[in-house]
């Protein structure tokens, strides 16, 4: 199905971004090969995004955003063996649409699935790159969201190579 640039304008014409909130967080370290208190250099990190439109009013709609890091040190791709750390969080996005009941659904998930990610990305980058080095994994350096398109039903991941500290 294609959305019409009308639709897509209307929308971006009228829509306010009211909240970015975590609502939920899990991190753990993996491993044995980790000394207490002692960060090392991480070699991969291998992210994980999911946007869903979760519900709408006459006057807006939320949208759960799902991030997911696995790291890992050398090349381990963070595998689950050599994996030493895992952080996952979701965001709960609000949108305001005045006189928005009208917006099709169709738009409205298109736009949760491209655009709320760019909106919650700065806050996991934080939040990654914080609990990161407080669990002793070393920072991670989270680079600015790009969105890459894949066809429905595919997963997107990114992996990125750590940087030595």
């Amino acid at each position: 199905m294609t959305l019409s640039s009308a639709a897509w304008l209307d929308l971006i014409r009228r829509i306010e971004l009211v909240d970015v909130r975590l609502v939920a967080l899990s991190a753990r370290r993996e491993g044995t090969d980790l000394q207490e208190g002692a960060s090392q250099a991480l070699g991969t990190v291998r992210l994980g995004v999911r946007s869903r439109l979760r519900g709408r009013t006459r006057e807006g709609f939320k949208v759960a955003v799902d991030l997911q890091a696995e790291m890992a040190r050398g090349d381990n791709r963070a595998t689950r063996e050599g994996r030493v750390g895992k952080v996952s969080a979701r965001y709960e996005v609000v949108y305001a649409v005045p006189g928005g009941a009208d917006v099709p659904v169709a738009v409205l998930r298109d736009f949760a699935r491209r655009n709320s990610v760019f909106n919650v990305w700065p806050y996991w980058r934080e939040l990654l790159h914080s609990l990161s080095g407080k669990m002793s994994l070393g920072e991670v350096l989270v680079p600015l969201y790009r969105f890459e398109w894949s066809p429905p039903g595919q997963r997107r991941s990114k992996e990125l190579r750590g940087r030595e500290r």
